[in-house]
């Protein structure tokens, strides 16, 4: 990815670069079944005459619908850079979003489609799926047919990754289940043997209860 010149400068003399950029959410991908970016903004501190390696801040995330989330999540350090972050964002106002699955992440559609799409700020599969009729012209006359098809990935997608979940824990609970007639087959064993320990352990009587006891000899 190519970078900016630094756009800004600090109090303390240091140059700033600010850049956004997608970074994958391993939750989400994970739960929903395809990969799914949350759009991340970026901070560059380059200290003057530094020979250091500057350091990268995730300054602010903003995530995907998916997430639910109330709000973006910011870093420690963000109030320290919070007026050029804003006056950046201001420069760089868009409709676009890159929260979503990348349309490079899409098989499906045709690499110059894709381009085409990315020049009307339409970066990924979930932004298509969501362009309103007002919009549609972005995608040429087959617009409403490639919606429909984002439509039918997403849902595809949410229906595989609900079928693994499931899946998972029916595997869990068969797992359990077999663990718990294992312990009950130990515990039954258990039983058995200390039924046998105490069955031998017993001392036979010597006379029968029903028989009559010998007379002693008469001296």
């Amino acid at each position: 990815m190519h970078l900016p010149d630094p756009q800004y400068k600090t109090a303390d003399g240091s140059a700033l670069r600010i850049w956004r950029d997608e970074a994958q959410n391993n939750f989400l991908s994970q739960r929903e079944g395809r990969p799914i970016f949350d759009e991340v903004i970026y901070a560059e501190i380059i200290s003057p005459g530094s020979r250091d390696s500057a350091p990268v801040l995730e300054l602010v995330r903003h995530f995907a619908p998916e997430m639910n989330h109330p709000g973006p999540m910011f870093h420690s350090r963000y109030d320290d850079y919070k007026h050029f972050v804003e006056d950046f964002e201001r420069k760089s106002a868009t409709d676009a979003s890159l929260a979503g699955t990348p349309l490079g992440e899409w098989s499906e559609i045709p690499r110059r489609l894709a381009a085409t799409l990315r020049a009307s700020n339409i970066y990924t599969v979930d932004a298509l799926a969501a362009l309103p009729d007002s919009k549609l012209s972005a995608v040429g006359l087959d617009g409403r047919v490639w919606r429909a098809k984002a439509e039918a990935y997403l849902q595809t997608a949410k229906n595989a990754a609900y079928a693994t979940e499931l899946a998972g824990q029916i595997d869990a609970l068969k797992a359990e289940l077999q663990a718990s007639r294992d312990r009950e087959h130990v515990m039954a064993t258990r039983l058995d043997e200390l039924e046998a320990a105490k069955n031998g352990g017993e001392v036979p009587s010597l006379v029968a209860d029903d028989a009559t006891p010998p007379t002693p000899p008469i001296i």
